[in-house]
């Protein structure tokens, strides 16, 4: 669905007060349409970061990512994986979150949140 402009009524504003309210909420909906109908990212909406990766060649080993979140995230989830494996956290900090898989060489995308 489309954002169109702002009318506020069939009928044109009746004095100069209308008028300027009408072309200042024209303007402001404008904005709004621009940033809504040229669609949003997940991290517009979402304190987040997302990211590919591949997990260390030994299994069980560490793959540390920088996330700069600047505060200790809350979880992961593993949107895409490219072989059969278990993705999990190890440890996580204000600046890293580091995770570990245990088959080798894993593609993962992330999102750290």
């Amino acid at each position: 669905m489309k954002i169109s402009r702002f009318q506020s009524s069939n009928n044109p504003p009746e004095n100069q007060y209308e008028k300027d309210l009408e072309y200042s909420l024209d303007k402001i909906f404008t904005a709004i349409g621009e940033i809504l109908n040229g669609g949003l990212n997940f991290q517009d909406n979402f304190s987040c970061y997302k990211t590919t990766v591949i997990t260390h060649a030994t299994p069980g080993n560490t793959t540390v990512l920088t996330h700069g979140l600047k505060r200790t995230p809350v979880g992961c989830l593993v949107v895409e994986k490219d072989k059969a494996a278990h993705i999990y956290t190890s440890a996580k900090s204000a600046t890293t979150y580091t995770i570990k898989s245990d088959v080798s060489s894993v593609t993962i995308t992330i999102i750290i949140f």
